[in-house]
């Protein structure tokens, strides 16, 4: 088991370039929000689909998540592939394949560096269904030098149910879903991952979503897509030795 990872997604701040197809009432834009309530939707069961980006600069990817999709689970290659242009052909166009997982996709791929990325959906025939992904995760991961230690907490303890009592003081409830949440702890960080830690917290506060994989070697069934319930900046105990308290809650 490798140490805690942690993914930025580059997709989110791309420009978005023209899809295959896309429903108007679910459109590829849709890819980029941190909900997966919202989602990107084909217009057309043809095939191949394809959903381009461009990153505006050469960047590392060595991560892809497809979240919330409706892909089929025989008969479609998925692939996410990388060019230095927007025409994804020539020598210099990279692809790796993704396997096929229900529902969310989490997948460390062979890192490429590339401008331009694009998810590609590809089967023989037509799509049995209009293809949807919600949200599109490209991203290179961090991993800090230490692993959270064990004593940590996990479960559905975030309740935002909202309640109020009327003058008679009878109680009226909204009942809502319980998010799962973890908290975790961290001691030994060391200066270099400390800096990625401040500058990961800065970037994500607590409004952006990002995943979070606490085991690599099975990132299907340990990969989450979280955000920060509250900002906790790393605390410097000694040389080269950081402490980082974090809450993290599950992005619907």
């Amino acid at each position: 088991m490798t140490n805690i990872r942690f993914i930025t997604n580059l997709w989110r701040n791309g420009l978005l370039l023209t899809p295959s197809s896309e429903n108007s009432k679910h459109p590829f834009s849709d890819s980029q929000i941190d909900t997966k309530s919202m989602f990107w939707q084909a217009s057309s069961k043809t095939s191949p689909v394809f959903l381009p980006q461009n990153l505006e600069s050469a960047k590392e990817i060595d991560f892809v998540a497809l979240l919330d999709h409706n892909i089929e689970a025989s008969g479609v290659t998925i692939t996410v592939e990388g060019a230095d242009d927007d025409i994804f052909t020539g020598e210099d166009l990279e692809s790796r394949t993704l396997s096929y997982n229900a529902e969310d996709i989490f997948a460390f791929v062979t890192p490429f560096t590339k401008q331009y990325a694009r998810v590609n959906l590809a089967k023989t025939g037509d799509f049995t269904d209009y293809p949807q992904i919600a949200t599109i995760v490209c991203g290179k991961y961090f991993e800090p030098n230490v692993n959270f230690r064990w004593d940590y907490a996990v479960g559905p303890a975030q309740d935002s149910s909202e309640s109020d009592y009327s003058d008679s003081l009878n109680l009226f409830s909204q009942e809502k879903p319980n998010l799962d949440s973890w908290s975790l702890s961290f001691l030994g960080i060391n200066d270099a991952s400390a800096s990625e830690i401040i500058e990961f917290i800065q970037y994500h506060k607590t409004i952006r979503a990002f995943v979070v994989i606490f085991d690599s070697d099975s990132s299907n069934s340990d990969s989450h897509w979280v955000r920060f319930s509250q900002t906790s900046r790393p605390r410097h105990e000694g040389i080269d030795y950081w402490t980082w308290d974090i809450e993290l809650v599950e992005v619907k």
